[in-house]
């Protein structure tokens, strides 16, 4: 009788042992899993980022390339008037040009001191074009 009870003693201290393990497993599970289901959220937020910034990053790459497009015409302008070939042309290519060219030409009589009458003769006015 006495090996018996020694026996079923045995038993419950291994299944108890085992319950206690098995109930870590779950809780280390649940917790592996939580953190997997944040780090895919986390990991969703940035690929959204990402994509934002490269349409961003497009947007403004399209927008300097369309600049330096615009600019490029305004500098075979200015050579043609600087060495004589053509008279200077109006401005009227678009509306977003004049106020770019305006603000070049403020810079530069700035820049070289230039009196504001100087320029307004139109004579001179070609030398100082980009």
């Amino acid at each position: 009788m006495r090996f018996l009870q020694m026996q079923w003693h045995d038993h419950e201290r291994a299944r108890n042992a085992w319950d206690i393990e098995r109930a870590e497993i779950k809780h280390r599970i649940g917790k592996q899993e939580g953190d997997l289901r944040k780090q895919k959220q986390i990991n969703q937020a940035l690929e959204k980022q990402v994509r934002m910034l490269e349409q961003a990053l497009k947007n403004e790459r399209a927008k300097a390339k369309a600049l330096r497009a615009g600019t490029a015409s305004n500098e075979e302008e200015a050579k043609e008037s600087a060495n004589g070939k053509g008279a200077v042309k109006p401005a009227s290519k678009s509306a977003m040009a004049e106020p770019r060219r305006e603000h070049h030409l403020a810079h530069l009589l700035r820049a070289n001191q230039v009196s504001a009458d100087t320029f307004r003769s139109g004579n001179q006015a070609s030398q100082f074009l980009p």
